[in-house]
């Protein structure tokens, strides 16, 4: 069951408010996301392996090249790669990506973070961003305690 969205517009006014605020990076809408249809990490997971696989197929130069862009990106370096995963995870917590805080938060485990590694940085977002990341923390728990 996928989740559904509501579209609103905010005045003008009300953006600039946000503007100012800690949020530099809303529009003139918002996603609002309802609860009554929660969806399943599985579930999120599989929204990002669809369409990864769709846009391969629509647009494979594209992809391609992203591909190559995310693995290089990822890779060990200077910075490990799980680290670079608890990145993710908090830029994605700050985002707010559902399909990204589940997929990084997955990601980030295969890498060997422990779920108290995972909370750290997840909480590094809440610093940067506000309570809307805090609120968002409920995505990445989910994630966490979610059985396979």
């Amino acid at each position: 069951m996928h989740q559904t969205h509501k579209i609103r517009s905010i005045s003008p006014e009300r953006t600039r408010s946000f503007w100012r605020g800690l949020d530099l990076r809303l529009s003139c809408s918002l996603i609002v996301h309802s609860k009554s249809a929660p969806v399943s990490k599985n579930e999120l997971l599989k929204e990002v392996q669809g369409i990864m696989q769709y846009s391969a197929e629509k647009l494979p130069g594209q992809f391609s090249a992203f591909g190559g862009f995310n693995q290089s990106v990822l890779a060990d370096g200077k910075v490990s790669h799980k680290v670079k995963e608890l990145i993710a995870v908090a830029l994605s917590l700050a985002s707010p990506c559902e399909w990204c805080i589940t997929y990084h938060t997955a990601e980030a485990k295969k890498s060997g973070a422990s779920d108290e590694e995972i909370l750290e940085a997840g909480f590094v977002a809440v610093l940067m961003a506000g309570s809307p990341a805090l609120m968002h923390m409920n995505i990445l728990k989910d994630a966490l305690e979610e059985k396979k």
